[in-house]
């Protein structure tokens, strides 16, 4: 039976994972060998394991919060390239998990379509996340849900759905600032997103794991429109770093498991 420290000390990695996109903190549990136990956790609410698991992945995500505002402040090209190779490895990696091969054509139709809709619509979500002010709350609560479901799917990364809802900088911005205006509401929302909306995935995925996938996979790769359109070769490297950090990481799970 783990202790208290070391509960403690998981939450540090994964917390800082978290802050990075397209990699899911649900990976580095895998890594670390607790994701079942984590997940048992967080269902029959075990606050003896997930009291210091919580406390050190706040503070990681706050400490850590600092580091990756200062790089996207910084070096913003070199930041976007990053961000843009772990997309596109993490939508790569989900793909890749689709196991029945006769399966495989409704799956590549079920991407396109997800990856069009997401494409032509992510302008949209981020202008109306971004106009849509007075009712604030309502949308950092949705999008707090959605981010910390996506998490809990080891694969899924909730920081890109922040970057679908142009939210991703903004939530930084109010762990750093400990804006307790944004983050009460946006907290709220991942609460209800890990008791409630994560059994939902779960289900969907263990019921309809190719369709599933494929849907998830398209949506973030069509993300990629709501990047930022400046771009120059200082994104190149690091995009392609990010892309083959992700592949290696998604191999040593492999390789664990």
């Amino acid at each position: 039976m783990k202790t208290f420290i070391q509960w403690l000390l998981y939450g540090i990695p994964i917390g800082f994972i978290n802050l990075v996109p397209g990699i899911s903190g649900s990976n580095m549990a895998l890594i670390l060998g607790i994701y079942n136990e984590l997940i048992d956790a967080i269902k029959r609410v075990k606050l003896k394991k997930l009291l210091p698991f919580i406390l050190s992945l706040c503070l990681s995500i706050y400490l850590g919060s600092s580091i990756v505002t200062y790089f996207l402040d910084t070096y913003p090209l070199e930041a976007n390239g990053a961000i843009l190779g772990f997309i596109l490895a993490s939508a790569m990696i989900i793909i890749k998990g689709v196991q029945d091969a006769k399966a495989r054509r409704e799956v590549w139709i079920i991407f396109f379509l997800s990856f069009l809709i997401m494409f032509m619509f992510s302008d949209i979500i981020s202008d109306f996340n971004s106009s849509f002010q007075a009712p604030q709350a309502i949308t950092l609560v949705f999008v707090g849900a959605i981010a910390s479901a996506a998490m809990l799917i080891p694969g899924i990364s909730g920081t890109t759905v922040l970057i679908i809802f142009n939210s991703y900088e903004l939530i930084l911005e109010a762990v750093q600032d400990l804006n307790l205006g944004i983050l009460l509401p946006f907290g709220i929302g991942a609460l209800v997103g890990l008791l409630a909306l994560a059994h939902l995935l779960s289900l969907l995925l263990k019921n309809y794991p190719n369709g599933t996938k494929a849907v998830l996979a398209g949506l973030i790769l069509g993300s990629i429109r709501a990047f930022d359109s400046t771009w120059a070769l200082q994104s190149v490297l690091p995009a392609v770093v990010a892309f083959l950090t992700l592949i290696a990481i998604d191999l040593l799970i492999l390789k664990r498991n």
